[in-house]
């Protein structure tokens, strides 16, 4: 389930969906040209994290996990997305 607490708690954790989306919304900000598959430097650095989480089988990671330039990223996604979307990870209770 996706993290009410602020990433700048250690307790805090980031799942593969707010990961996907910081990484969409990336995208969505520095679009690729038309002819090209490049990502943005910002998605690109996701990007990272996530293939090694899939290579890992993780669908999560707490923050101190992270490094600090990753989770300005996730957090600049995080903020300015209008409302937090449902985690598809995440089990009723």
């Amino acid at each position: 389930m996706a993290s009410n607490l602020p990433t700048t708690s250690p307790n805090a954790v980031i799942t593969m969906t707010e990961l996907e989306n910081a990484i969409n919304w990336w995208r969505a900000q520095h679009p690729a040209p038309r002819d090209s598959m490049t990502l943005c430097k910002e998605a690109a650095a996701l990007a990272e994290l996530y293939a090694q989480w899939i290579w890992e089988g993780r669908h999560s990671q707490t923050v101190d996990h992270i490094e600090p330039a990753v989770l300005s990223l996730l957090d600049a996604a995080k903020a300015a997305s209008p409302a937090p979307l449902v985690d598809s990870m995440a089990k009723a209770a």
